[in-house]
C-alpha cells in the first residue's frame, strides 16, 4: 500500500505564480487584481474545512493577497534570491547597491544603514519591485491616482511612509505621467511672457 506524501512546497509555488501571471495578463487594475487573488486564497481555505462564506474580505484576506502577489516578481530576481537563500552575499548584481535581504516571508527588501530608525518598517526597508512588471505598473498608477495625480517626487516619498512601500522608478512614473490625461494637461508646458521685475 502507498504511504501519502506530503506535496513540494516549491510546486506550489510555481502553481501560485503562474495562477497570478493568468490573472495579471487579464487584470491591469491593482484593486481587481489583489480581489481575485483574495477570492482564489478563499476559495482555497475552504476546500480545507475553514469556511468562509461573508461576501467582503477580512484584513487578513487582503494582507494575505497582497504577499501573494509581491512573492510573484521574485521570480524576475531568482539568482539574486538563490544567493541570498544560501547565506552568500552578492558580488556580481544590478541590485547590489541596495544590498538586498530576504525578510521573513521572504521578499526582497533594500538594505542600508537606518535599520535603527523611528521609520515603519517599509519605510526603512522598502521592497524591490522588478523595473518592467505589471505589477510595478499597478502598484505606481495605484499610488498615482490615489494621490491625486501627483508628480513622481510626490508619490515617491509618499510610498516609503506607506505602509506597503516600495521602491519606485522615476522613469516608470514619468512615463505614467505622459500617458495620464489628467497629468498631461497639468504638465503641459506655459509658455508665457514673464512680468517686468519690480524696482
Amino acid at each position: 500500500m502507498l504511504k501519502e506524501r506530503r506535496a513540494d512546497s516549491v510546486g506550489c509555488l510555481v502553481v501560485s505564480v503562474e495562477v497570478v501571471k493568468e490573472l495579471w495578463s487579464k487584470i491591469s487594475v491593482w484593486s481587481r487584481l489583489r480581489n481575485a487573488v483574495a477570492w482564489r486564497l478563499r476559495f482555497v481555505e475552504n476546500t480545507r474545512g475553514n469556511r468562509v462564506l461573508t461576501p467582503y474580505f477580512k484584513y487578513s484576506e487582503l494582507k494575505g493577497s497582497h504577499d501573494e502577489i509581491y512573492l510573484v516578481p521574485r521570480v524576475m530576481f531568482s539568482s539574486e534570491v538563490s544567493v541570498l537563500e544560501s547565506g552568500n552575499m552578492l558580488s556580481t548584481s544590478k541590485l547590489i547597491q541596495l544590498n538586498p535581504f530576504l525578510d521573513r516571508k521572504g521578499f526582497l527588501r533594500v538594505g542600508g544603514r537606518v535599520r535603527n530608525s523611528i521609520l515603519p518598517e517599509n519605510g526603512k526597508h522598502p521592497l524591490i519591485l522588478p523595473k518592467e512588471h505589471p505589477v510595478t505598473t499597478m502598484v505606481i498608477t495605484l499610488f498615482h491616482l490615489n494621490y491625486l495625480h501627483a508628480l513622481v517626487q510626490s508619490v515617491h516619498s509618499a510610498s516609503l511612509l506607506d505602509y506597503r512601500g516600495k521602491v519606485f522608478y522615476k522613469k516608470n512614473h514619468e512615463k505614467l505621467c505622459r500617458l495620464c490625461t489628467v497629468s498631461f494637461r497639468v504638465l503641459q508646458a506655459n509658455n508665457g511672457r514673464f512680468a517686468f521685475i519690480p524696482c
